[in-house]
Order: structure tokens, then C-alpha cells, then sequence
């Protein structure tokens, strides 16, 4: 249950996620949306300021969009990925001098994502 949710994104298209949502206990969840028509096991690009957001706040999720069509997509959510961030971040601190990556292609098996949801697309 939430009470409030922003569309960040809207406001500014370099904001390392998508949305912010305010849950009912007053906690906030930050959420990026990964999207393709393509399978779930397509490899996931993460920015290295996704990453540093990713790391430092509460909570972040992922949502993956997938198999994407004209009446439906399907769903999963990776929850709270501050830890998996953190790893990455440190590894990337092992680079030599002067060498910072962009971003990172992640497979989505290394994440912890639900199980599948199926959503209906309905005109309105």
C-alpha cells in the first residue's frame, strides 16, 4: 500500500530511477523500470549513477517489463538492492586510476527477482 508516488523520470530524464513512491509508514522506495519486448533473460544495463543512488538509499527496486506486446507484458521485481550495488560499486574501486565505467550489463539471474506477473493491457 502507498500513499503517494512521483514520476520522476518526467521531470528529469537523467534521474537514476523512475519513480518515487511514499508507503503508507511514511518509508520511500525508489523504483527504475527496465524494459523490453524482448525475454526476461536479456542482460540489464545499470549506470553507474543508478549504481550510486542504488547504494545509498533504504530501498531501491527494480522492475523488469518484459515480452512486451499490444494486450500484455509480463513482470518481476528485483526488491532492495542497496547490498548488490554496494559489491559492484567496490569492485569498480579496483579499477586503475582514472579508468570509471558508464555503466554495467547485468544478467538478470544475478539478481533476486519475484516470480513472473502477467499484465493485462486494457484501453481506457
Amino acid at each position: 500500500l502507498i500513499s503517494d508516488f512521483h514520476w520522476d523520470a518526467d521531470e528529469n530524464a537523467i534521474s537514476p530511477y523512475d519513480y518515487s513512491v511514499t508507503e503508507i509508514d511514511g518509508s520511500m522506495t525508489l523504483i527504475d523500470v527496465k524494459s523490453t519486448r524482448g525475454n526476461f533473460n536479456g542482460r540489464i544495463h545499470i549506470s553507474y549513477n543508478e549504481l550510486l543512488q542504488m547504494s545509498i538509499v533504504a530501498r531501491y527496486d527494480l522492475y523488469r517489463v518484459y515480452e512486451i506486446t499490444d494486450d500484455h507484458m509480463k513482470l518481476r521485481i528485483a526488491q532492495g538492492l542497496s547490498k548488490f550495488a554496494e559489491k559492484v560499486i567496490s569492485v569498480m574501486g579496483n579499477l586503475p586510476f582514472g579508468v570509471q565505467p558508464d555503466s554495467v550489463s547485468v544478467s538478470p539471474d544475478s539478481l533476486p527477482f519475484s516470480r513472473e506477473i502477467i499484465v493485462k493491457v486494457t484501453e481506457t
